[in-house]
């Protein structure tokens, strides 16, 4: 290979979310910009409906060992595995939902492309990765106030962002990784139906 060519991994995708809002107007036409938002979106949605499983089979897993007293060397070294492979995948999570977040707020600040995310998708911080019950640290007797992960209301679309006279943005729309973000919100319906029998599988640990 000649040095004056380049391989095709050699240069980074800068995404709007990626460049300040100088660059972004001046390199990227608006509904690109918005495009990427309602990836971002759906990406959030998703992000948090999949911590909400994780906290539960963490909280199902604690639980279930909660009932046996007595355990064996071989039992307890499993346990304490599957509790740290979820508490890896939850950091994961999490980090996927704080970027999606972040990306969210270089492309609308202002809210104006969905009016009302900031109180919808609310940052994340390390003591909100809690529930959905008491911890097991957790002795107070007062009135338990759950993570506001769990008060979030269920998953909906984001209001239309691009306009369907501008061809590129309706072939995006149209292609299948708009058709992959726009399932995303029904993840959280999914877990819900599995949530059942995932706790009843906790009975084997």
């Amino acid at each position: 290979m000649r040095d004056n060519e380049t391989t095709g991994d050699s240069h980074k995708l800068l995404l709007p979310s990626d460049l300040s809002t100088e660059d972004r107007l001046a390199w990227y036409p608006p509904d690109i910009s918005a495009l990427e938002f309602r990836f971002r979106y759906a990406q959030a949605d998703d992000s948090l409906a999949e911590l909400r499983r994780l906290r539960r089979l963490v909280q199902g897993l604690r639980d279930q060992n909660a009932k046996h007293i007595h355990q064996t060397q071989r039992t307890v070294t499993r346990a304490q595995g599957l509790f740290e492979g979820f508490q890896t995948r939850i950091r994961r999570c999490a980090g996927r939902y704080s970027h999606a977040r972040n990306a969210m707020l270089a492309l609308d600040p202002n809210q104006e492309l969905s009016p009302g995310w900031l109180q919808r998708f609310q940052k994340l911080n390390e003591g909100d990765i809690r529930g959905p019950g008491r911890g097991a640290d957790d002795t107070s007797e007062g009135k338990f106030t759950p993570s506001w992960i769990w008060l979030v209301p269920r998953p909906s679309h984001p209001p239309p962002t691009t306009s369907s006279n501008d061809p590129v943005a309706t072939t995006i729309m149209s292609g299948p990784l708009f058709t992959l973000s726009s399932t995303a919100p029904k993840v959280e319906s999914i877990g819900e139906q599995i949530n059942p029998e995932t706790n009843h599988n906790h009975n084997s640990f």
